[in-house]
């Protein structure tokens, strides 16, 4: 999934969306996504991952917005406020 402004790219995400991906079958399992840094970065955030459920929803999947931080970091500018840690059921793919 790319956010583009028409300019430049501001964002991207990895999506396994497909059976025999992390995702299993019926789900949209987010990857990565990062957007650049700066002023509008929770918006872009934010953007992106409706846009993942978004590309979920058309592929008759379904979606979790939930975040886990990279190793070493906190919860202070991984995420938007609000958005919860973790994958759902914990560990490093989706429940099914």
């Amino acid at each position: 999934m790319l956010i583009d402004d028409g300019a430049r790219l501001q964002g991207v995400a990895v999506c396994h969306i497909v059976a025999g991906t992390e995702a299993g079958g019926g789900a949209c399992y987010i990857k990565f996504g990062a957007v650049r840094p700066g002023p509008s970065a929770e918006r872009l955030f934010g953007l992106l991952v409706d846009a993942c459920h978004g590309l979920a929803a058309a592929a008759g999947r379904r979606s979790s917005s939930r975040a886990r931080t990279p190793a070493g970091t906190g919860p202070g500018g991984c995420w938007p406020a609000g958005l919860p840690a973790g994958p759902p059921g914990g560990g490093d793919a989706p429940s099914e």
